[in-house]
């Protein structure tokens, strides 16, 4: 794993590919990714939103055992972001409060630090950063990537879009493909 010190280089996303893999890794296991969906927006809601940077951690990191190691995945591993409950509330509420002050500021700023440090869940859930840690080296990623974080967060936003459009269910598909392809081009941003 890149330590979150080391610069990340500047890839080119290939987006074919990374559909199909992401698409191929959802299909894998779409029972599993569907209801980590749903626990994780159930608990969201009842926790009013406190607990979904934690569980998306877990997410990401049940995405990697999949990914990596091809590991059988259960749903309940979404809740084993061990150690990186707090860093994952901690740079969540950081983003929130940045942003939101950014959005006072002609929108810019705050679009700004959304993309900027977008990426800090997945440098928590894979590095095991401190928020600070991973605010930093989401930054850099961003700064070395621009193009191609860009690109991941419309598409991000375009595929959570139309899964809302078609209520639940569409969203209980979009969110996970979503991570999936978040996460798949992580790794490619970072050379991995």
């Amino acid at each position: 794993m890149a330590s979150t010190t080391d610069q990340p280089a500047h890839t080119e996303l290939d987006l074919a590919s990374l559909f199909k893999r992401s698409w191929e890794l959802f299909a894998r296991k779409p029972v599993e990714h569907i209801l980590a969906a749903l626990i994780i927006h159930v608990v969201a809601v009842l926790t009013l939103g406190i607990l979904f940077a934690p569980l998306l951690v877990g997410y990401i990191r049940l995405i990697e055992r999949q990914r990596r190691w091809n590991e059988v995945i259960s749903v309940g591993q979404i809740f084993h972001f061990e150690g990186s409950g707090w860093p994952a509330f901690g740079a969540s509420v950081l983003i929130a409060l940045t942003a939101a002050v950014g959005m006072l500021f002609f929108v810019v700023p705050g679009l700004v630090i959304l993309l900027g440090w977008g990426f800090a869940l997945w440098f928590i859930a894979l590095d095991r950063s401190s928020a600070t840690a991973s605010l930093g080296a989401s930054w850099r990623l961003f700064r070395a990537n621009l193009g191609s974080v860009v690109l991941v967060w419309i598409i991000l936003v375009v595929l959570g879009s139309v899964g809302g459009g078609a209520a639940l269910v569409g969203t209980l598909i979009t969110f996970p493909l979503g991570t999936v392809f978040a996460t798949l081009a992580f790794h490619d941003m970072r050379g991995d």
